[in-house]
């Protein structure tokens, strides 16, 4: 994009595009220095290994950190005799428009710079005109100045597209801290190594060692919590630290074995007393750094101290040692599901009903419906009915049909011939077809539309069907499960679902119990979910503690099981060692909402995951473990309107 060969005539006077003074006037959302800092470490680690990707990096951890629209970097650079201002790194959707150009004289950056000041801006293409050929528009946005050695040199920047999103005083705060780190990176990659200006930016305790294990720098809280100066660490070899505290055998034994090839280590944990701090447990993690200027490389030494962390661990398992033993130890007490209930996990008697219905329906040809909120396992029910069915060898089709568009759905379900509209270049198979001989699964048949609703009946009735825009008949042999979460009876009652198809499926109805329903299924469903994404991911984690078990059983789970197996996962991405490690943070008890009816419940949780997704229709569905197409039907049905994200 070359910005600045478009026109650069005024609309409105800039003062009318700055709204900074309105970042102290709205409300701040609450700080999140956890996740800050837990960004500048991955940052340090990332300019460390692979510096080629370090801004880009930086632009995403801005758009993710203050959840904007777009982000990026502008640096400031000499084309043709004239400055300009070059988009370096760009994330979100202005992403097409990398490495695009602004003029110094006349642009955004051009006045965070002039003024030296953090800017809020507002509508840019009312003063800075060539901005309304960019497409989507900018509405807000937010700019950060950087400096090397006193001189401006770049901006870092956030983006609204529309007016959901509104930037305050937090998203200045982050963004500040980014700044600097920017203007790190910019020396690291432009010339000066920085490492001790990016090291010192991190708030967990560093130690860049050297190939003979010498202490280069180290962050500033590494000084302040083991009370510790510059003049005493620097340059002293790490097992001289202290009064030797840092002496530590196996430690030095595992850094001189990464130091010959790129490698490092993890969760290394060592207990060791501290003159003014007491005992402490840490675990130090380890990384090879390979810079230039120094061939046989340096160490990132990351520490993280979890004394409270395990002295808190040490008292709950002494003072509940037998519902330890029920709830943490994945080994002693997992129960593998029966093997004609194959990924169907629950022992309470609500579940023992589901599988026992499902034992009486699946020998026969009988249609079932399966019925219960998302996230309940209802294609689980349906695939266990296919497996102990006399049709288990057979295909088993399955149709989500509220993923289909309404004008395709025919054609999926019964196929169309060559010709039957523009577009039918060849014949195509549909799905009562494919499924011939087994079992079609129909899932959230609730969502077909009322005009298909008498030609699947007929199908059903008939057991048989013409393609779409042919003649002949063709006869099929199906078994037909079908699913949804919605209310079919009072459909009915809506004239929106055809009483005699809804009576034509309902011949065996399960119904699927909500997880709240039945909590003393989650430990076994933790723990099953625990084993299945540890060896996935190739870990061995074999206790959940305590604490995180009374937290998944407490909370009321809105999307069921499916939201508990993506919270699972998500746990398991971020656990290092043999112990579970959730954010538990995101549950909070439902005691005082047991007033409420569910849909007011299930109404603020999806408000309350889409505000933490900033909006984003398809993490929001990610999140909450349900289709796109599912999120959109829920978000109709409770009257949730894009105003309120």
């Amino acid at each position: 994009m070359g910005l600045n060969d478009a026109q650069t005539g005024l609309q409105v006077p800039l003062e009318s595009v700055i709204s900074t003074q309105e970042l102290n006037l709205r409300p701040p959302r609450p700080p999140n220095s956890e996740a800050l800092n837990s960004a500048l470490i991955t940052l340090a680690q990332t300019l460390a290994r692979s510096p080629q990707h370090i801004l880009k990096e930086l632009v995403e951890t801005a758009l993710d950190l203050c959840r904007a629209q777009s982000a990026g970097i502008s640096l400031l650079e000499e084309e043709n005799g004239r400055k300009i201002f070059r988009w370096h790194a760009v994330a979100g959707q202005l992403a097409p428009h990398l490495f695009g150009t602004t003029p110094r004289e006349f642009s955004p950056c051009g006045t965070v710079l002039d003024t030296d000041a953090i800017q809020l801006m507002s509508d840019l293409d009312r003063h800075f005109t060539y901005f309304a050929e960019v497409e989507p528009r900018i509405v807000e946005a937010l700019l950060i100045p950087f400096h090397v050695h006193g001189e401006a040199v770049g901006t870092i920047w956030i983006v609204a597209h529309d007016h959901t999103r509104k930037f305050d005083a937090e998203d200045a705060r982050v963004m500040s801290a980014l700044g600097e780190f920017a203007a790190a990176t910019y020396q690291a990659l432009f010339g000066t190594l920085a490492l001790k200006s990016i090291i010192a930016t991190i708030r967990d305790p560093l130690l860049v060692l050297d190939g003979a294990l010498r202490v280069r720098t180290a962050s500033r809280s590494f000084y302040q919590i083991f009370q510790a100066t510059p003049n005493q660490t620097e340059g002293s070899f790490l097992y001289e630290l202290g009064n030797g505290e840092w002496d530590i055998p196996a430690l030095r034994t595992l850094l001189q074995d990464i130091l010959p090839r790129e490698s490092g280590f993890e969760n290394f944990e060592v207990t060791k007393e501290f003159p003014s701090l007491g005992q402490r447990t840490m675990l130090l993690n380890a990384r090879k750094l390979r810079r230039e200027e120094n061939p046989t490389g340096l160490i990132l030494l990351q520490i993280e101290d979890i004394t409270d962390r395990k002295r808190s661990d040490t008292e709950l398992l002494q003072n509940a040692l037998r519902e330890r033993d029920q709830l943490e130890h994945i080994e002693d007490d997992f129960a593998e599901p029966k093997h004609n209930f194959e990924g169907i996990i629950g022992t309470a008697a609500a579940m023992k009903r589901v599988m026992g219905q499902v034992e009486v329906v699946a020998p026969t040809d009988a249609t079932a419906l399966i019925l219960g909120e998302t996230g309940t396992g209802k294609e689980l029910v349906a695939r266990a009915i296919h497996r102990l069915s006399l049709r288990r060898n057979l295909p088993f089709v399955t149709l989500n049909c509220a993923a289909i568009p309404t004008g395709l759905l025919e054609s999926e379900l019964f196929g169309y011939e060559r010709g039957a509209f523009t577009g039918a270049l060849s014949q195509k198979i549909g799905r009562f077809e494919m499924a011939h001989g087994g079992t079609l699964f129909l899932d959230e048949v609730g969502d077909i539309p009322l005009d298909l609703q008498p030609k699947l009946l007929r199908a059903l009735q008939e057991k048989s069907f013409e393609r779409l825009g042919g003649t002949k008949t063709i006869p099929i042999d199906v078994r037909l499960v079908a699913a949804t979460n919605r209310n079919l009876t009072q459909m009915m009652l809506d004239k929106l679902f055809r009483s005699d198809l809804y009576y034509r499926l309902k011949v065996f109805p399960i119904l699927t119990p909500p997880l709240r329903d039945h909590p003393e299924d989650i430990p076994l469903l933790a723990r099953y979910f625990t084993t299945k994404y540890a060896a996935k991911m190739d870990r061995t984690i074999d206790t959940i503690p305590l604490a995180i078990m009374k937290a998944l059983v407490s909370w009321s789970w809105p999307g069921n099981v499916r939201e508990l197996e993506n919270f699972i996962e998500r746990s398991v991405i971020l656990s290092r060692g043999s112990s579970l490690r959730a954010p538990i943070a995101e549950l909070r008890p439902d005691a005082q909402e047991h007033d409420s009816s569910l849909q007011d419940m299930e109404r603020a949780h999806i408000l309350r995951v889409f505000r933490e997704t900033g909006g984003v229709i398809s993490v929001t569905a990610n999140r909450l473990g349900m289709p796109r197409t599912t999120l959109n039907a829920r978000m109709k049905k409770l009257g949730i309107t894009r105003s309120e994200l």
